[in-house]
Order: C-alpha cells, then sequence, then structure tokens
C-alpha cells in the first residue's frame, strides 16, 4: 500500500528548511561572522592605541594636529605607518582582505578599512578630541560607510542592509554598534545626542564624525 502524506519528520525538515529560506530572505546574513567581527575591532583599538603612542611625543595631540595638519584619513594613517605604529596590513580590516591592498606609501582608499574623527577646522569639539584625552564618548576610529549617504541610507563591510560596525572611543573600548547613530557622544564641552556618525548636527555634513579619503 502506498502511504499519502508526510511523516511528522519530513513535515518539521521541510518546515525547517522553509524557515531558514525565509530568514535570509528577511534578514540578510553578515558578510563578517562573529570572529572576523572581533578581529576588526581589535583593529580599531589598536589603531586608537598607536595614536596614542605617537602622542606621547607630540604634545598629547593625534597625528594631523600639532606642527604639520593633516585633514584626511588616509594622510593621518600615512603618519602611522611612517612611524612603524602599525603595519600596511593592520589598516585592512579581515573582512575585506581579498579587497583591499596593503601598502605603505600613497595610500588611498583601495588601502584601508576605516574611517577617522573629523579634524577640520568648523569642527572645534571634534578638533579638541582629537588629542589623548581619554574621553569615554568620544568616538576616534571606526568602520567606514560604504553606502550612499548617511541615515538609513549608511551600509558597512559587515551588513548589506544597514550599518553596523566597530566605534572605538577616546579612553580606548570598543564597542560594536548595531546602527551608525549613536544615542549619546561628547566632545569637549559639547554634548551631541543622537550623533550620525558620518553627519553633522547641521545636516550638511561639514563636521561629520567620520573622515574617509
Amino acid at each position: 500500500m502506498r502511504r499519502s502524506g508526510f511523516t511528522l519528520i519530513e513535515l518539521l525538515v521541510i518546515v525547517t528548511v522553509i524557515g531558514l529560506f525565509l530568514s535570509f530572505v528577511i534578514f540578510p546574513p553578515d558578510r563578517g561572522g562573529c570572529g572576523l567581527r572581533m578581529d576588526n575591532s581589535t583593529r580599531t583599538r589598536g589603531i586608537q592605541q598607536s595614536m596614542f603612542q605617537w602622542s606621547q611625543n607630540h604634545s598629547q595631540r593625534f597625528p594631523g594636529l600639532g606642527e604639520r595638519e593633516i585633514l584626511t584619513a588616509t594622510g593621518r594613517f600615512q603618519v602611522l605607518l611612517d612611524g612603524n605604529f602599525v603595519s600596511p596590513e593592520f589598516l585592512i580590516s579581515p573582512v575585506e582582505i581579498e579587497e583591499k591592498t596593503p601598502s605603505r606609501t600613497g595610500l588611498t582608499t583601495d588601502n584601508i578599512s576605516y574611517s577617522l574623527l573629523d579634524i577640520s577646522p568648523g569642527a572645534k569639539g571634534r578638533r579638541a578630541e582629537w588629542a589623548a584625552t581619554a574621553n569615554s564618548e568620544a568616538t576616534v576610529v571606526f568602520d567606514r560607510n560604504t553606502g550612499k549617504g548617511p541615515g538609513r541610507s549608511a551600509r558597512s563591510i559587515h551588513s548589506s542592509s544597514d550599518w553596523r560596525g566597530s566605534v572605538t572611543y577616546n579612553d580606548g573600548h570598543t564597542n560594536f554598534e548595531t546602527t551608525n547613530v549613536l544615542e549619546r557622544t561628547r566632545y569637549g564641552s559639547q554634548t551631541n545626542v543622537d550623533d550620525d556618525l558620518f553627519i553633522d548636527d547641521n545636516g550638511d555634513g561639514a563636521d561629520a564624525l567620520g573622515v574617509f579619503d
């Protein structure tokens, strides 16, 4: 006799397969697993520590401020490379190891994975934090924005559906944030609420937190 219908085990297998398929459709997988995210956070924290070490012989300021002002992220990373505070490989996230090329000279965005705090002349509070202040509420280095804009348009190397990434603060602690809009950051005496990592408070990008160039 032929049996009709499904057994309980077969039905459970079908439901499981459908559930997995829907989870991939509704919640796209991270581009980097937990291990890669941890390695990535180790690198952003290591960059902050290398800047702290550099500052000990430069009036407590991080690379880019002082006798030689450098506003671009690539230029400030180049200072760390020239002083052997980091290696070219350390500036590339483990998630992008096959997409970017380590380089010791002539850095471009093809050679780095991270953004640095904007220190343009108009960003006074942020410029004050580009130093060894140990401020636990001031971000200094974090994963860049790979999307077409800030806010909900932001994306990262860890996700194709939103921005999430490693954020290292000036006291050296690192969080893997699940949004580019932070509830609170502080720069000097200025307290900001709901700061987007990639846009300033006025919405014009003039003193956005992160630069990647």
